[in-house]
């Protein structure tokens, strides 16, 4: 796609998805079923699994939605990334709901029909999109190693965007920021947050 505009990337990634959906031989995948949530995963880009709110959302039911999960899974277009816990003693509940994250961003810029004037116009959603691909791009490397790439979160709301940890228990706390000097100094209070508590 290197010769191609940025408007014909758009309509080959959408094309991309919706050969997958129509090549599918299960009889219980609808296309506009599967379109209602992949514009809803797309909207909440590398955001955790909440089910209720998917379903609320899409008017559709939970058990609907667990199924084209699975679909979307064995198709390879998105992936789980997992909460990570290792302060056995910390007091707090780690959140333990997987963050669903897009095997290719370009998958959830086609779904939404966004092109670049677009995103950069809405510097926050472009945020979202950043911290997705710098997640699989980790993801990508960790597959290659003996690494493990989480997230965590916990009900004190301490959080860091990405952890990896090798099969030896040794981590590393990563936080993803685009932009301002300003965005950068928040994420180090979010860090220094993390490794204290």
């Amino acid at each position: 796609m290197i010769d191609n505009n940025i408007s014909e990337c758009i309509k080959l990634n959408r094309d991309y998805v919706e050969n997958i959906v129509s090549s599918n031989q299960r009889k219980n995948i609808s296309k506009n079923t599967l379109d209602k949530i992949l514009k809803e995963l797309s909207r909440n880009i590398c955001a955790e699994s909440n089910i209720t709110s998917i379903s609320k959302n899409t008017q559709l039911s939970r058990e609907t939605i667990y199924t084209y999960l699975d679909f979307l899974l064995d198709s390879n277009i998105i992936e789980y990334i997992y909460g990570w816990n290792t302060h056995i003693r910390s007091s707090a509940n780690v959140k333990s709901l997987p963050k669903i994250n897009f095997t290719d961003q370009s998958f959830a810029i086609a779904i939404l029909n966004i092109n670049e004037k677009k995103l950069y116009d809405d510097f926050n959603t472009l945020g979202f999109f950043f911290e997705s691909f710098v997640i699989k791009q980790l993801n990508v490397f960790c597959s290659l190693t003996d690494k493990k790439i989480f997230y965590y979160r916990d009900s004190d709301n301490v959080e860091v965007d990405c952890v990896i940890e090798d099969s030896g228990g040794e981590w590393i706390a990563i936080e993803i920021k685009l932009g301002s000097v300003e965005g950068i100094e928040n994420g180090k209070k979010i860090y220094k947050n993390f490794i204290t508590n």
